[in-house]
């Protein structure tokens, strides 16, 4: 599968076809069916059970030696969920017109930008602005506040802060 970030797979192992064959492309090539599972397929062998023989076939080691996990945008996923969490929260608990939260690219890319010294990052985590009383505060998605604290949204998630009190910070750094 190709990241989506990154956008390309690095190397073609090959395929399991719908009939059952498996090309091994490193080893042959495209309608080379080293592997047969037709006959099984026809038997009723438990789909699971194919699909281990056919990743044996690929001769894939058990542990890859490049993981995704290791990509970013994958790392950075629990900490935009949580400051998306957050947000959600702030917008459920307040009318319209007493706070506003942005975190489409294009309405935040210009402070972004000004803040955030890895803000032309590839896989940077992507932020929130909060807006309230004429005072904003930007939120990096990897739970940073872009301001001259150094208070980070998932380090105190982290360590046992609610939902709700990281609200209450939020709000707190807005109407000081």
């Amino acid at each position: 599968m190709p990241c989506s970030v990154h956008g390309k797979v690095p190397e073609t192992l090959g395929r399991f076809t719908m009939g059952g064959n498996v090309e091994n492309w490193r080893t042959g090539g495209p309608g080379d069916h080293g592997l047969k599972l037709i006959d099984e397929c026809q038997r009723g062998t438990p789909t699971a059970e194919l699909i281990h023989k056919a990743i044996a076939h690929f001769e894939l080691p058990a542990i890859p030696a490049k993981s995704h996990i290791a990509c970013r945008h994958k790392r950075w996923g629990g900490s935009y969920v949580l400051t998306f969490e957050i947000a959600a929260y702030l917008a459920l608990q307040f009318e319209a017109g007493e706070l506003s939260i942005w975190n489409h690219p294009d309405h935040i890319k210009r402070r972004l930008e000004d803040r955030d010294s890895a803000a032309k990052m590839k896989e940077h985590p992507g932020a929130f602005l909060f807006v309230r009383n004429d005072r904003d505060l930007l939120v990096s998605g990897d739970g940073r506040f872009l301001d001259d604290s150094r208070d980070n949204l998932w380090q105190l998630y982290m360590h046992g802060q609610a939902v709700s009190e990281l609200a209450k910070l939020i709000i707190g750094r807005l109407d000081a």
